[in-house]
């Protein structure tokens, strides 16, 4: 019986790596367990060939003839932890060649990317925003999530939420700026701020928690603040925001910013 199980397991672990070989399975590729030191073209086979061994050896064949299927998961572990350039299917060592990036979609990998990667060039909202505005300091800096898709959509990656940027809220003596944190800019690889001059602003008001800038509830995209959302009319439209105390802060921006238009 005991046998019988581990061939099971052998014949499941064995179709797994004849998908990732044939190209079936290639998600794997990009991601951070299982990438870099291509298991599943490597370790697992090698695993299904000594449970085959191990089930077969269970059932009785003596241990002789199984020596060759040992060997096998040897030399599988070795290039397991060597990763030759050269292994692996056709479309696998293409990817490699191609450059094709990580599957930010998964947690363990976004958080491995974010933690190991710096800003590309250009990929700085920070200084996007300080160039804009001369380098000043601003008057007010808070944390802030720009709405900027109020219907929500695809998530842009995996520690991100679906039509929304993590960052900053800056408020200068004559403009208002948003930028994106370090950490969306290094996962989105390129700059995400925006700028409103005294001159574009309007007004800034507040909607209901959930609603978009007609004040009207949207469908719930994944988690989201539960308080009021803050929004920044402009003459190129409004721009939709979740902070904390948003009623405060709407107040203070038409205060210092008044009504360009």
């Amino acid at each position: 019986m005991t046998g019988a199980l581990v061939l099971l397991a052998a014949a499941a672990v064995l179709v797994a790596s004849a998908l990732a070989w044939t190209g079936r399975w290639r998600s794997w590729s990009r991601r951070v367990f299982t990438g870099p030191l291509p298991l599943p073209i490597t370790l697992l086979p090698g695993i299904g060939f000594a449970l085959v061994a191990a089930g077969l050896y269970e059932l009785g064949v003596p241990a002789g003839p199984l020596i060759p299927l040992f060997l096998v998961f040897l030399a599988l572990f070795v290039i397991y932890l060597w990763a030759p350039s050269w292994w692996g299917p056709a479309w696998f060592r293409e990817e490699r060649r191609a450059g094709v990036g990580p599957d930010l979609s998964d947690p363990a990998t976004a958080l491995s990317y974010a933690a190991l990667t710096s800003k590309p060039a250009g990929a700085d909202s920070r200084a996007a925003v300080a160039e804009r505005f001369g380098d000043r300091e601003p008057i007010r800096r808070w944390k802030a999530t720009w709405i900027e898709h109020e219907d929500g959509g695809s998530k842009p990656h995996a520690l991100g939420r679906a039509g929304a940027t993590e960052g900053r809220l800056e408020l200068y003596d004559d403009g208002l700026a948003f930028r994106a944190s370090g950490l969306e800019d290094r996962m989105r690889r390129d700059a995400t701020a925006v700028a409103v001059s005294r001159e574009e602003f309007s007004t800034a008001r507040v909607v209901p928690a959930g609603a978009g800038p007609d004040g009207q509830k949207r469908p719930r995209q994944g988690a989201r603040s539960a308080f009021a959302r803050l929004v920044v009319d402009t003459q190129y439209g409004p721009f939709l925001f979740e902070v904390n105390s948003a009623k405060r802060k709407a107040r203070e921006i038409s205060e210092t910013l008044g009504s360009g238009w």
